[in-house]
């Protein structure tokens, strides 16, 4: 378990900088056509068209991973000839998914602006 909070603990502060270049690399298309998106990002997982005619879209990124956990130690205590063995320690192994949501308003061709949510917006 120490091992696991570890490892998330290193992939957190470093997600802290990719984050920002995440954001930057987004913003970066603010005022760019949607044409030019749609030919970097491939075609979006999702669109909507608001009342206002702008459009939003949407790609959509997860996949899930698994950490392994580790086993217990053991014990023996011994009690004249009768020994029993106890575990101690280990962990179990945990899964967890790594998500991120990127949109963009596009009104009139033209990227206006963009949001994401998840946990793994990151580059």
């Amino acid at each position: 378990m120490r091992q696991a909070a570890i490892i998330l603990g290193v992939l957190a502060l470093s997600a802290c900088a990719s984050e920002e270049k995440f954001q930057q690399a987004a913003a970066s298309w603010i005022g760019r056509s949607e044409d030019a998106l749609v030919s970097q990002f491939g075609p979006p997982d999702r669109s909507h068209t608001t009342s206002d005619g702008s459009r939003i879209i949407e790609w959509r990124r997860q996949n899930e991973s698994y950490i392994p956990g580790t086993p217990p130690t053991y014990q023996t205590y011994c009690t004249g000839r009768i020994c029993n063995s106890y575990p101690v320690g280990g962990s179990p192994g945990f899964a967890y998914t790594n998500w991120c949501n990127l949109s963009f308003t596009v009104h009139e061709g033209v990227v206006r602006n963009y949001r994401y949510e998840g946990n793994s917006c990151a580059l």
